[in-house]
């Protein structure tokens, strides 16, 4: 049986306990198999690795404030050398994805984005510096509402 609340936080006391290969888990009040806590200093941690990562996701994550946006005819030039078959194994070593390359060669992007830009570039073998130059670049502001 598990001790009374005052008894477990008494300084200097083991706070929670093994019981038969479990432990409680402190944040959703669950017995656990001790394989789902992960060990730390030697001893498992008072919270679950269920808990630990739904308290992760929670953390706000840093993102962009501002879109930086190029023209995409030296990108599109860069494209050109290429057959349309080799845009799958361009998409897959960008870590791009295929749409995003053909988005560009039909004219439905007037603008690309810088990082879309520079993973084509270096995929392709060059450097962005080397292929836009002193580009003018076009600043937006993140059309997400949520970003910090």
């Amino acid at each position: 049986m598990r001790p009374a609340y005052w008894e477990l936080h008494i300084p200097g006391k083991h706070v929670n306990p093994i019981v038969c290969g479990r432990k409680f888990c402190s944040t959703c009040g669950r017995w656990r198999h001790l394989v789902y806590f992960v060990r730390e200093n030697d001893a498992p941690r008072s919270i679950c690795i269920t808990c630990a990562s739904r308290r992760e996701r929670a953390k706000p994550r840093p993102r962009p404030t501002k879109r930086v946006l190029l023209d995409p005819a030296p990108l599109l030039a860069l494209l050109d050398r290429l057959p349309v078959s080799e845009y799958k194994y361009l998409a897959e070593l960008a870590h791009v994805p295929e749409r995003s390359i053909f988005r560009l060669r039909r004219g439905e992007s007037k603008r690309v984005e810088l990082d879309l830009a520079d993973k084509l570039i270096l995929a392709l073998g060059s450097h962005l510096s080397l292929v836009y130059g002193d580009a003018e670049l076009e600043q937006l502001p993140n059309p997400n509402p949520y970003s910090a």
